[in-house]
């Protein structure tokens, strides 16, 4: 598979740091992300891990080859459910989901 555009989906540590990793050894491949928080998005454009930002999921999913879900395992469901019915026929959707141990529970 060539890599042409790259969808991030929470661009936090996770994912601006496969947005920088991607935009620095894949020149022609476009990586677009989703943030939740407009102040997020702009950092990440700032530092260079995205080439665009969006607010909303599906618009950061349409044309994508990947599609790397970012974000905590508690927001993948409803977080797959939005972008469903736009993510491309044959893009490939994984997750580096995050986990979180809160004090006190084990």
């Amino acid at each position: 598979m060539q890599l042409r555009r790259l969808g991030i989906l929470g661009v936090g540590l996770l994912g601006g740091s496969i947005g920088l990793a991607v935009r620095s050894r894949l020149k022609d491949c476009v990586v677009v992300g989703y943030g939740h928080q407009g102040d997020t998005l702009r950092a990440a454009r700032q530092m260079g891990a995205l080439d665009e930002a969006y607010e909303q999921p599906q618009q950061a999913v349409r044309d994508a080859d990947l599609v790397v879900l970012c974000t905590p395992v508690g927001v993948l469901s409803p977080l797959l459910q939005q972008i469903a019915a736009d993510v491309a026929g044959g893009a490939v959707v994984t997750d580096v989901g995050s986990t979180k141990l809160t004090p006190g529970l084990r």
